[in-house]
């Protein structure tokens, strides 16, 4: 019974596919409890974190079911309906045998000459709808549709809340569709749409994950995820993070009134928040040390990150020394030379900084190669990620911690000026220092939010 440990495929792919086989072949049924971890690991001769790996692959699949405190278990067939199909959305609902209704929520249409629309139709007229369809009175699917006007003329004279669109268009204007192309990406919907889906405007629409990482990873993203957001829930982490940040990184940072820069250019009174006093000598030091709690909470004894200039690196190996975490920093080797002060403050900070030759030898051959480790080490390792990129929950995480500026400015505000302000700006980088300052005013729509980006050469 024991796996093949000299074949490419990983052990936990094997033990997959395995078990994937028994179910097919009936040995774990519909609703049954299959092996515990401990069993499935004695029986194939390999780790418990190998097992973890594989159950957590075959329940994402919707293989297995993961009930807490119980085990895990065969799960039902899922049923598929396919929206896509060229037969249409009332057809691909028909075969299913679910009643679905649909509503018409934006009636048909015909579109103004300067109408936003796609760029498939930027030189044609166009007929534009959108239309809900709800299966058990819960909204499943929110079509927008736009219509060539010269070949649909007359569309908006047929009932299509009720009515297959397809079948209109086949014994209407009878046309018939042999081909489509379509294409899928991730949103996050604005509030009407959020409102309409019964959703969020934090839920991305299409939510098949949200992160492209190599599937070895993907545990490790749950983990972190699950942390995340269990923290995120919990007021005393927050009071715990505001507790540390107020007495080992000097928040709240002052705004100062620039008296001469607003004298030099002879309008709005100009405020500064002043991050540059934060501990390490940016906003850095707000997402790390959230991190590093997130780290603590998550049982993790090392850190990992990646740096450009050094100033992430920086903060990175301070917390890492707070916290007493093992901490390796990863620097492009040309960088390493570019920034050499920095290199030195993270090696006081008992940090190891690795140099990485490959490709171009700067930030971006950095991050692949923390990624690597991270692979490697992911059991006990934490990737300090810098900035509001990369896969979920990365860039909400980072936003989340740096949110502190933007609390702290709109209460400054108020207190020092007795108004918001008219605009806020931020200069944008990686985008991790603009959402923490913008976050505090994105419910305020009479406050401008300008971010400032580098235009290069």
């Amino acid at each position: 019974m024991a796996l093949n440990t000299q074949s490419p495929i990983p052990l936990y792919q094997q033990l997959a596919e395995r078990i994937r086989q028994d179910v097919a072949e009936g040995v774990y049924q519909v609703h049954e409890k299959i092996p515990s971890e401990n069993e499935l690991a004695a029986k194939y001769a390999i780790g418990r974190p190998t097992v973890r790996q594989a159950t957590d692959l075959l329940v994402r699949e919707g293989v297995l079911l993961r009930k807490r405190g119980s085990g895990t278990y065969v799960r039902p067939a899922a049923e598929q309906i396919d929206l896509f199909s060229l037969a249409g959305t009332s057809a691909a609902f028909g075969q299913s045998q679910r009643a679905v209704e649909m509503i018409l929520q934006q009636p048909v249409t015909l579109l103004d000459a300067d109408a936003a629309r796609p760029p498939d139709f930027a030189q044609r007229a166009a007929y534009y709808l959108q239309r809900l369809s709800r299966v058990d009175a819960e909204p499943v699917l929110l079509e927008v549709i736009y219509l060539d006007a010269e070949l649909f003329r007359g569309i908006e004279q047929h009932e299509l809340a009720d009515d297959s669109l397809a079948r209109i268009v086949r014994q209407v204007f009878f046309l018939e569709a042999s081909a489509a192309d379509q294409t899928f990406n991730i949103i996050y919907p604005d509030k009407a749409i959020a409102d309409t889906l019964n959703s969020s405007t934090r839920a991305p629409l299409l939510h098949f994950g949200g992160a492209f990482i190599p599937e070895i990873l993907v545990p490790t993203f749950d983990e972190l995820e699950a942390a995340y957001l269990e923290a995120k829930a919990d007021p005393s982490f927050w009071q715990e993070y505001e507790q540390l940040m107020s007495t080992y990184s000097c928040r709240a940072t002052p705004i100062t009134y620039a008296e001469n820069l607003t004298n030099h250019f002879g309008g709005a009174q100009i405020y500064i928040k002043r991050e540059d006093l934060n501990h390490t000598g940016a906003h850095k030091a707000n997402n790390v040390m959230g991190q590093g709690l997130l780290t603590k909470r998550m049982g993790k004894k090392r850190v990992i990150a990646e740096t450009g200039a050094g100033q992430h690196g920086v903060a990175t190996a301070t917390m890492a020394a707070k916290f007493g975490f093992d901490c390796t920093i990863y620097m492009g080797a040309v960088d390493v030379e570019r920034q050499r002060p920095n290199v030195f403050w993270m090696e006081q900070m008992g940090a190891e900084v690795i140099a990485v030759e490959d490709g171009s030898r700067t930030l971006k051959d950095a991050i692949n190669e923390a990624f690597r480790d991270w692979v490697t080490n992911m059991d006990d390792t934490h990737y300090a990620l810098g900035t509001a990129c990369g896969p979920y929950p990365f860039p909400e995480m980072v936003s989340w911690f740096q949110s502190i500026i933007g609390k702290e400015a709109r209460q400054q505000m108020l207190e020092r000026t007795g108004k918001l302000p008219d605009r806020a700006y931020a200069c944008v980088g990686g985008g991790s220092n603009a959402m923490g300052l913008f976050s505090g005013f994105m419910d305020d729509p009479e406050v401008e939010l300008i971010g400032v980006e580098a235009g290069g050469r």
